[in-house]
């Protein structure tokens, strides 16, 4: 329960905010934010993650995938970040036996707006 999911392949990481051994993003510069996590289940399966800002759930992301084919859900959200405020994606309960799609199919993204 509680487990962070690792974003380990990274396109962009200016300002060096997300530390990929650790799945979290800590913000290095105030202001506005936007971010998004896609998460892509194997066939037949579901999966329930969190999007979580300072221990806050902010959003849960729940792509169920009901047919012989995998299924994605995207969405976003927008906030205000101080210096070392964290952005991280979580499982809150065990699901160990969940199949995420990687290779840019699950993804985790943010950028400051202003």
């Amino acid at each position: 329960p509680n487990e962070t999911i690792r974003f380990d392949e990274i396109a962009l990481n200016n300002g060096l905010g997300y530390d990929f051994k650790t799945g979290v993003f800590t913000c290095p510069l105030s202001g506005e934010y936007f971010f998004a996590v896609s998460i892509n289940t194997d066939k037949m399966r579901q999966i329930v993650t969190e999007l979580v800002v300072n221990d806050h759930v902010m959003m849960r992301v729940h792509p169920a995938s009901r047919r012989l084919k995998s299924n994605q859900c995207s969405p976003g959200i927008i906030t205000n970040l101080q210096i070392g405020e964290q952005v991280f994606v979580r499982t809150p309960i065990d699901q160990s036996d969940v199949k995420l799609y990687g290779t840019r199919k699950s993804t985790f993204m943010g950028f400051r707006i202003k």
